[in-house]
């Protein structure tokens, strides 16, 4: 499991500059307007959106599961909590 942290960018190039001295690694797939990074350490999907006229710097957060066994329980886990979900399963 790791989390996922989307953020909109003013300059893609650069930015994937700053990050890959950051992390240490390249970015992991860059295409037009759009780039990752799936980061080892720590646990780190970091996405990038060229987007240089967004209001707001975050894109979205999320978290992503390599095993469903893994999101059923996360799942099940915040339902006990009485954490609302917003469920996409299949999607």
């Amino acid at each position: 499991m790791r989390v996922q942290l989307a953020i909109n960018v003013d300059d893609l190039e650069k930015s994937i500059n700053y990050y890959t001295k950051l992390f240490g690694v390249e970015a992991h797939k860059i295409r037009d307007g759009y780039a990752n990074f799936a980061i080892d350490s720590p646990p780190l999907k970091l996405v990038l959106f060229e987007n240089p006229a967004a209001e707001q710097r975050l894109h979205h957060l999320g978290v992503e599961v390599f095993e469903a066994e893994e999101l059923v329980s996360a799942r099940d886990r915040l339902s006990r909590a009485g954490i609302v979900e917003e469920s996409r399963f299949g999607d």
